[in-house]
């Protein structure tokens, strides 16, 4: 089974303890030791990492591309939403739009008026949000990415507004901008691809919670079981532990009998976590 490295912890996300997130939080300022974790992960058999379109994890792709001395896989994550929130509260809607704006290369900010003149128009603001996130991955032009995804707050929500153009224009921008098909997080993987299918979008990869107990797994763990298990998309689990309630090898058990499912998402932070990660799943 596939293993993915997910980047919460480098970002101080804990789902078991503040003290923890904390701590990781003071590690993992300096992306000399986000890179050493992930040359351990690498070479127990990790290929391919997720990062979030932060600026921690920028000035580590800017280090491991300097190091050169192993090859990973980039999985970008867009929007970095905790970070938007926290800025929204500090300066408003105007302030984040100003961030994304100066921190966006020239050459996409060139066209922007163009593109959005149409949706203005129709006052297609879920299309301009899109462009927002465009604006986003912009940045991470100069890095080889391999895929996109889209956070799942971002995907539900224009799910639950039936936004195919929206889907679209995310779908076309991030394979004009990299060359690959989107990707999509989602907690109604029922309803996403469904819904996707209808309106003839495949997305590269869906991310979606996965475990034993059923935890975020909507309308319901069955339902989600059965599009495991009959779609021919590359699905992979998320959240597998249940946030910390869930012994590995519980779920290790349980999502092995999933036989459509192509990896999981795991996060680790020391080479004892990512050993028995690597020991259990292959």
């Amino acid at each position: 089974m596939k293993l993915i490295l997910g980047h919460n912890q480098f970002l101080g996300i804990s789902h078991t303890s503040e003290s923890s997130a904390s701590e990781k939080d003071r590690l993992f300022s300096d992306p000399a030791n986000i890179l050493q974790v992930v040359k351990i992960a690498n070479e127990n058999g990790f290929d391919t990492m997720v990062i979030e379109a932060h600026p921690r994890m920028r000035a580590f792709m800017d280090l491991y591309e300097k190091d050169g001395t192993f090859d990973m896989k980039f999985l970008l994550q867009v929007p970095y939403v905790s970070g938007y929130v926290r800025r929204m509260a500090e300066s408003g809607i105007k302030g984040i739009v100003k961030e994304i704006i100066t921190d966006a290369p020239v050459t996409s900010l060139v066209a922007t008026p163009f593109q959005l003149l149409p949706k203005l128009i129709r006052s297609d603001y879920m299309g301009m949000g899109v462009k927002a996130l465009d604006l986003e991955t912009s940045k991470y032009s100069q890095y080889d990415i391999s895929g996109v995804l889209m956070h799942n707050v971002v995907s539900d929500l224009l799910l639950s507004f039936d936004g195919e153009s929206a889907f679209g224009d995310y779908f076309d921008s991030v394979r004009r901008r990299f060359g690959v098909n989107a990707g999509l997080i989602t907690l109604n993987l029922e309803m996403m691809v469904g819904q996707l299918k209808e309106w003839g979008l495949r997305p590269g990869t869906v991310i979606t919670p996965i475990n034993p107990y059923g935890f975020d797994m909507n309308p319901s763990k069955e339902s989600v079981e059965k599009v495991v298990n009959t779609s021919d998309l590359d699905i992979y689990a998320m959240n597998i532990m249940g946030g910390g309630s869930i012994p590995l090898a519980v779920s290790s058990e349980y999502l092995r009998g999933l036989q459509g499912l192509s990896g999981v998402i795991v996060g680790a932070s020391s080479r004892k976590h990512i050993e028995e990660l690597s020991r259990t799943f292959k």
